[in-house]
């Protein structure tokens, strides 16, 4: 496991990479997790270690099951209906 990943799991462990690109990494995050403040750990985290993980930039945006299902084929990975999909360029 990436050195990214094992910090993102780290804040969210209900994180799922649905995408490497080799340059760029796709994650799913549940909603709930925005709710319960480990996006803001999460943040914390990379932006004081960009350069130690290898990270150009990263965003955030909010999606439904039905985009992240279109995006990757995904089954139903969470209970709740609103995601976040987390992509992280290198």
């Amino acid at each position: 496991m990436s050195l990214i990943s094992n910090v993102i799991f780290k804040h969210v462990p209900e994180a799922r990479l649905v995408e490497d690109l080799g340059h760029e990494l796709t994650y799913v995050l549940p909603y709930q997790s925005a709710k319960d403040g480990a996006f803001v750990e999460l943040f914390h985290e990379l932006d004081d270690r960009l350069t130690d993980l290898g990270i150009s930039s990263y965003g955030i945006s909010d999606t439904t099951l039905e985009e992240v299902r279109n995006r990757k084929e995904l089954t139903q990975l969470y209970v709740t209906s609103f995601y976040f999909l987390f992509e992280i360029l290198l």
